[in-house]
């Protein structure tokens, strides 16, 4: 019979019949009510022969080589698991588990099951595909499998909150293989993921798919009502909503498909002042050659003069009235809209017309001090392009709006600021004595912003085709389903921390979970699978795999259909028949 000591942190509690109940006392400070109060956290009883008589929790933790007070006080579920597994390892089953070892150690009872198959998938798109999972037991080899279990929990559960995560956990094999309360998430988040191991994990990733890559770059704005985050602040919200706001940048390679870096930025900066923060942030990334792909929001003589300086090549969309390249656009309306001549000029596979120009762009250095140090000509290749059926639509939605406020000047009514914008630029005032109509159309400025539509601009110093840039940058809208993602399936529509800490280490969270997703969603469209299903139903048609331990020695799986078999093999993933290695 084992015989336990008293711990000496411990104390005593006498109840009015006599009882003496053994406890660790854990004080704190109730900030609401200004006074001190107690958390009791009970280990046993003390008998009449005055001998300590531990209960179940505290056994198992003397179990584990703990014979002191936890430093923390742990919750209702992590004590009911700790004596579950106590009891498991009591009665003959061994488990080496008692570090964060990988899911394949996972701790479970004979006679079980769990689910299994998309967390299987997940595994293998962390493992050899991405890298993910190994880069990530060298940047955080004491919580990596934790990382990885509430990563797989936002993805295979995007809808539900984090609390939840230990009513999951229960039925599913994961790479922790324990439960995880809230708090323990929230400190996790808080306290044990470090600025410097993200960096190495940028890093890491960057070095596996970077080269031969081109990155497009975007942010967008994700809104929040806390007053405690200094990042946030009032700026163009992409949402429109009228809510303070955080930036998130955004580096994402367009052949991989798989997002590479994150920045977050202050609510108010504008996107064309964010390259120069960008490209000093990702110099500890040591990219060579970067290749970015930029809209026009970025756009600006410093932000290309930026990257001739730092050597990188880009492709940037031009607002139309750009003075240098009012002429070539001139040229080009001529050329394309002249059915005579214009069908050298079309390209099929894009449905544009298109012709480059070149030009020499003053490349202009400066230093600290705003004196030139450097002014010299670099070449730039212009590529306008013009679609019809754009051409028609931003006519019609132009007419709408112009109707729209023409009704609204006659009537008196109020107009927001891009309805005045209107009013300015295609309104003039009726002087007729004989019309009850206060305001006309002004004809020839509809007419000169006609000429306009369906052109766009993209400027780049690649040596490459028209065809060629427009594809690239078409292919630009990966990112916009990246952010997609992010707001939607792991609900980042709004934030619900109150620290800058705690958010940021909360995105690179979801961060990692999207580079999961990104390949998913990347083989799913490559495959033609949106067609019958979405990203949530073929994980779940994986989800319901369970691994079984009627052997512990031996596990097995749950029959395999030939449906959930076809869906792994899109994935260049072989089904789970045999036990994991």
């Amino acid at each position: 019979m084992t015989i336990f000591q008293l711990p000496p942190e411990a104390k005593i509690h006498v109840s009015p019949r006599g009882a003496k109940y053994v406890y660790f006392d854990y004080p704190y400070w109730d900030k609401s009510k200004s006074y001190g109060k107690h958390q009791w956290l009970y280990i046993g009883k003390i008998s009449s022969n005055d001998e300590f008589i531990p209960n179940d929790y505290y056994q198992a933790l003397v179990a584990q080589g703990k014979h002191g007070k936890p430093n923390i006080l742990p919750t209702k579920d992590e004590r009911e698991l700790l004596i579950s597994q106590h009891k498991v390892i009591s009665s003959g089953i061994s488990s080496n588990q008692t570090t964060d070892k990988p899911i394949n150690n996972t701790l479970v009872a004979a006679d079980s099951s769990l689910y299994y198959g998309a967390i299987y998938l997940l595994e293998r798109i962390g493992g050899s595909i991405t890298g993910v999972i190994e880069d990530l037991s060298i940047c955080f080899p004491e919580i990596y499998t934790k990382l990885l279990s509430i990563v797989f929990y936002l993805i295979l559960e995007s809808h539900s909150p984090l609390y939840r995560f230990n009513r999951w956990a229960l039925d599913h094999k994961h790479p922790y293989g324990y439960p995880l309360s809230s708090q323990r998430i929230s400190e996790l988040i808080i306290d044990n993921i470090s600025e410097r191991q993200k960096q190495e994990f940028y890093k890491l990733q960057a070095s596996r798919r970077i080269e031969n890559d081109i990155l497009a770059f975007d942010t967008t704005s994700v809104s929040s009502n806390s007053q405690l985050i200094k990042s946030v602040k009032y700026g163009r919200n992409k949402d429109d909503e009228h809510l303070p706001q955080i930036n998130i940048a955004m580096l994402i390679g367009e052949n991989s498909r798989l997002p590479v870096f994150y920045r977050m930025l202050p609510g108010n900066i504008s996107d064309v002042s964010t390259i120069e923060k960008l490209i000093k942030d990702i110099e500890f990334l040591n990219i060579k050659d970067i290749k970015f792909v930029l809209d026009r929001g970025f756009y600006s003589s410093k932000n290309i003069n930026l990257m001739y300086k730092h050597r990188h090549k880009f492709i940037i969309s031009s607002r139309r009235n750009i003075s240098i390249f009012k002429d070539f656009l001139l040229d080009a309306q001529k050329l394309f809209k002249d059915d005579k001549i214009n069908y050298e000029f079309y390209d099929e596979k894009l449905n544009v017309y298109s012709k480059e120009y070149k030009i020499e762009w003053k490349y202009i250095e400066k230093n600290k001090y705003n004196q030139i140090t450097n002014d010299e000509h670099r070449d730039l290749s212009v590529h306008i392009y013009y679609n019809e059926s754009r051409g028609k639509d931003e006519k019609q939605k132009l007419y709408i709006e112009i109707k729209e406020v023409e009704y609204l000047l006659n009537n008196n009514q109020p107009l927001n600021e891009k309805q005045k914008n209107i009013s300015k630029k295609y309104f003039i005032s009726n002087n007729s004595l004989d019309s009850n109509k206060k305001v006309v159309i002004n004809l020839d400025a509809v007419s000169e912003k006609n000429k306009d539509f369906g052109f766009f601009i993209l400027i780049t110093n690649y040596n490459i085709s028209s065809h060629e840039v427009l594809s690239i940058y078409r292919n630009k809208d990966i990112i916009e389903k990246c952010f997609d993602n992010l707001k939607d399936r792991l609900e980042l529509k709004r934030t619900e921390v109150h620290s800058d800490r705690a958010l940021d280490n909360k995105l690179f969270i979801l961060f990692i979970a999207l580079i999961f997703i990104s390949h998913i969603d990347k083989v799913m469209k490559i495959n033609n699978l949106y067609k019958n299903r979405t990203m949530d139903q073929l994980l779940d048609d994986l989800d319901i795999i369970k691994i079984c331990y009627t052997d512990s020695n031996n596990p097995s799986y749950t029959e395999i259909t030939e449906k959930q078999r076809k869906l792994y093999e899109f994935f260049n993933i072989q089904p789970p028949a045999q036990p994991p290695a």
